[in-house]
Formats: C-alpha cells, sequence, structure tokens
C-alpha cells in the first residue's frame, strides 16, 4: 500500500474534527486526495455515508477539502450544511502560487459564513502526515519542540529557531509561516463541543470541556498503524493524558493487549520499574469509535537528545547507557527461566522463523546461505544457557523518554502475540535498539550509510569509530550481567532482524497493502 491508495493514513484529521451528535456524520463529502479514500472512510464508520463529490440535491455534514481539491471557498460555504464541518488544507509551498496568510483564510471564511474552529500545522505534509499540531496556543507547539523534535540537520535547527522566535514574537506569526496549513470550520448552527476523538462521557471532565483543540502523532505506516491524540488543558506545559486509536476497528486488540501488558508488568515489577511504566487507565468508547487511555509520561524523547546535530559525544553516551541500565535491570526482573539450548529448543525457537520468512519473502542465494550458518551456529550452541525474558519488541531511541537519569518506555504493543509469547530471548531488544541508536548519533538517513554502519558494528569492527565502539562495549556489558554466552551474539543478532522483516511483511498483509 502507497501513500497514494487511498489508505486511512491520508484521514487522519478525522480524530479532530468537532464530534457530530452519535460520534457518525450524516453525509461527508471528500474532494481531493487520492482514489479510494471515500471507501476507507465509510469502511472506518466516519460516516453513515460518503461521496466524493457535491450533489445539488443534498448539504453534507461533513465537507473535506483536501489540498488538491479545486472546489472554491464560496461554494463550499453554499453547500455545507448549516450544522456542518469543514477541513481544509492550504498547501503555502512556493510551487503552489501565491502565498495565502491568515488574513486572506479568515476573509474566505467569513465569506463562506463559517467559523474557524482550529488551525493546524501538518508536519511534514499533507500527503505524509506524521505531526498535527494546533497554532491556537503556544503550548503545544513548545512542547512538542523540547521533547519530541528532533533537529538532526542544519536545517532542522535553524527551522526550530525560526519557530521559536515566530511564537515568542506572537501575533499568530507562527501560523503565517507553516507551509501546510489545515483550518477545522463550523456552519452557523454548529453546537461545537470537543475534537472527535475528546467526545466520550467517559473522559475526565476537565480534559472534554476545557482542553483545546489536541495535538495528534501519527506513525503513517500503514492503516494497521494507530493514532495518538494528546489533549493539554490550559497553561499546562504537558498533555493531560494519552489516547491511543486504531485507524481501523480490527486492530483494537493491538492496544487493547498493550493495556494487559502494562497491567501485568506493573503488577509483578519492583517499585523502582514500575515508575518507569505508562499508567493504563482503561478503554472508552466501542468499534470503530473506541480508544485506550494511559498516563503521559515526563521528559524527552531519547532521539531528541542522542539525534540532536553536533549532540556532545559524552551526552550521546550517557543515553545509551541508561537505556541499556533499565534494559538490563528490566530484562533481569522479568526473567521466566533459563533455556538449555538443544536440538529441540533450536527446531522450537529457529526454524518456525525461518519458515515463516521464506514462506513470506522471495530468498536469495546469499539468504539461504545465511540460513544455513545460522542453523549450524544453533547446534554448535547445544547445551548452552540463554534467558528468556519479557520482551518489548519495539524497544528503541523513540519509545525512551528522559527525565534527568531516569527514564520512560512506552509503546508496548505487541502486535498479535499473547501473553505467553511475550517472553523470547534476552538481548533481542538491546540489538535493535543499539542499531537505531548508532545511526541516530552518528546522523546516518541514507540506507546505504546504515549498511556499513551496521557492518561496522558487527561484522567488521576493525576501523574505530567511537559511538559504534560504545555500542559494542554496551551489548558486552548486558550480555556479562545476564551471563548470555558469547555465540548467542550472532544468532540472536540476525534472530532480531530476520523477524522484524518477517513482521513488517505480516503487517502489510493484515492492513490490506
Amino acid at each position: 500500500m502507497t501513500l497514494d491508495d487511498g489508505g486511512l493514513r491520508r484521514a487522519d484529521w478525522r480524530f479532530l474534527l468537532p464530534a457530530p451528535a452519535g460520534r457518525r456524520f450524516r453525509h461527508m463529502v471528500v474532494l481531493g486526495g487520492p482514489a479510494g479514500l471515500g471507501s476507507r472512510l465509510l469502511e472506518a464508520g466516519s460516516a453513515s455515508e460518503v461521496s466524493t463529490a457535491l450533489r445539488s440535491d443534498h448539504q453534507p455534514d461533513a465537507l473535506i477539502l483536501l489540498a488538491d481539491a479545486t472546489v472554491s471557498m464560496e461554494e463550499a460555504g453554499r453547500r455545507l450544511a448549516a450544522d456542518g464541518v469543514l477541513y481544509w488544507e492550504i498547501e503555502r509551498r512556493p510551487r503552489f502560487g501565491a502565498m495565502k496568510g491568515r488574513g486572506w483564510i479568515a476573509r474566505q471564511l467569513r465569506r463562506a459564513g463559517l467559523r474557524q474552529w482550529a488551525a493546524y500545522w501538518v508536519v511534514p505534509g499533507f500527503h505524509e502526515a506524521r505531526r498535527y499540531l494546533p497554532l491556537g496556543t503556544v503550548t503545544a507547539v513548545e512542547w512538542f519542540l523540547h521533547t519530541r523534535y528532533v533537529a538532526s540537520t542544519p536545517a532542522r535547527i535553524c527551522l526550530e529557531r525560526l519557530v521559536r522566535r515566530a511564537q515568542r514574537a506572537g501575533g499568530g506569526l507562527l501560523g503565517s509561516l507553516v507551509p501546510s496549513y489545515a483550518v477545522i470550520a463550523c456552519g452557523p448552527a454548529h453546537p461545537g463541543g470537543p475534537a472527535w476523538a475528546l467526545a466520550e462521557p467517559a473522559l475526565p471532565l476537565a480534559v472534554r470541556e476545557s482542553a483545546g483543540p489536541p495535538v495528534l502523532f501519527t506513525s503513517g505506516q500503514d492503516d494497521g498503524s494507530r493514532v495518538v491524540v494528546l489533549p493539554f488543558e490550559p497553561d499546562a506545559g504537558h498533555p493531560a493524558l494519552v489516547l491511543k486509536s486504531a485507524r481501523l476497528a480490527r486492530f483494537t486488540g493491538h492496544t487493547e493487549r498493550e493495556q494487559e501488558t502494562l497491567l501485568r508488568l506493573r503488577a509483578s515489577l519492583p517499585p523502582d520499574l514500575r515508575r518507569t511504566l505508562p499508567e493504563p487507565k482503561g478503554r472508552i468508547g466501542d468499534g470503530a469509535s473506541s480508544a485506550f487511555l494511559e498516563s503521559a509520561v515526563p521528559g524527552r524523547m531519547l532521539a531528541a537528545t542522542t539525534g540532536r546535530w553536533r549532540a556532545p559525544l559524552a551526552a550521546q553516551i550517557e543515553d545509551l547507557r541508561l537505556a541499556t541500565d533499565w534494559l538490563t535491570r528490566f530484562h533481569q526482573a522479568t526473567e521466566t527461566r533459563r533455556l538449555r539450548w538443544t536440538s529441540t529448543e533450536s527446531e522450537r525457537w529457529l526454524e518456525p522463523l525461518l519458515g515463516r520468512y521464506e514462506r513470506a519473502l522471495r530468498v536469495s542465494g546469499r539468504e539461504a546461505g545465511l540460513f544455513a550458518r545460522l542453523r549450524e551456529q544453533s547446534q554448535a550452541l547445544v547445551g548452552a544457557h540463554l534467558p528468556i525474558v519479557w520482551c518489548h519488541n519495539d524497544f528503541n531511541p523513540w519509545h525512551l523518554y528522559r527525565s534527568g537519569r531516569d527514564l520512560s518506555v512506552i509503546d508496548w504493543e505487541f502486535g498479535e502475540a499473547d501473553i505467553a509469547t511475550r517472553y523470547g530471548p534476552a538481548l533481542c531488544d538491546l540489538l535493535y535498539f543499539v542499531v537505531h541508536w548508532v545511526n541516530l548519533a552518528r546522523g546516518l538517513r541514507d540506507s546505504a550509510a546504515q549498511v556499513r554502519a551496521f557492518a561496522g558494528l558487527f561484522v567488521d569492527p576493525s576501523r574505530p569509530e567511537p559511538r559504534s565502539a560504545a555500542a559494542r562495549r554496551a551489548v558486552s556489558g548486558y550480555m556479562g550481567r545476564l551471563d548470555i554466552p558469547a555465540g548467542f551474539l550472532p544468532l540472536l543478532l540476525a534472530y532480531t532482524w530476520v523477524d522484524r522483516a518477517a513482521d513488517w511483511h505480516h503487517r502489510q498483509i493484515a492492513a490490506g497493502a
């Protein structure tokens, strides 16, 4: 599935629209965007009827003007029901013609008889939207810049400084500068109310009644991914809580199991580790309108500190040390047994994974040779012992938050696995982490450079590079503290990345790609 095939990734704005009565629009008209988007919105339950053209005999209560729509605002105002909602994308990049400033936008809405409800900066742009940042208050954008923004290049450093200066200048200057600007407006008879994601009566009253337009994050990966909505109460410097919703109702079970995971871990971990996990707060709504709540963790995303352009080496290595120490303590606390490796255990752990990869993806001659060597290495380890621990399965710098010397770890979703299968070989989480950490710390963005770094980290470490050397020390220290024989390193390294590839393929199939 690509970004242009109608996937719901192009419609995450729906979580931000003012909620209609009954949590479903009567008739939504979507103009512009990829073919097939209307049918996907209907499947997701966003409206009882979804059309992709305006009709003279209907007044929709939701009118969506995507970036390539050609309908004028005057006509949109005439066609929209008096109690309707308008979502309007305005592209302000040079190739799209004259700059459309806030004054021009306000005049267009006023002439159409509509009132602005919210405005958003869509990052990095409409076709690969990953962040929807509300422009009405300073708080949400400042929080994003401090905690989540990875200023990994000189250009991104300059953008950060420009945004901060525009925020300090006030007067809506930032709203005049953002290239991808989205407006949500309401008809004259619209009753108002919270965003769709915040309209559930089970939410705390303070969130429903006093929170402004929320922040929305999305991975943008596929329709199996979820969106994260972050409401801010007035003058609060951090989100009130976290709401997670599946793009499609059939993926709701992933987050439901995440809540079960957090409940189980928080009940069994010692207090120092329990404090590092979000607190699950249950489910609200049902079907396509359901969401899961958890507490917002403090601190700054580790990717934002490690990945900052010209970040001091010592600070980056301290991030690595804190992450490795946390994972070591977590795996020591959750170790369920020490597995004696036998031919039978090799069949149990290794063969299903290799078979899943071979069935899902075309195996090259080099990959077949690798798999043969893995089987040989597995046999050579017979008689050795390996800790079986609780696996995070997506332990990376984007899911770790640092506050001083304390870490919090988020995103405990584990696909379709049940509780029993969340236990797995130790070391895999750390191997996954150090690959991402090295790429971030060294500022490596293209795949060829990342492959070379991977080789330098694990295959040919003869050329000294301080960050890769620090990562190798971290792996060695972890293996020592968990008493893992050195022979498991190459086996579990390949195991980890074969598993990631097979899981990616499975997600594409499940999401309809």
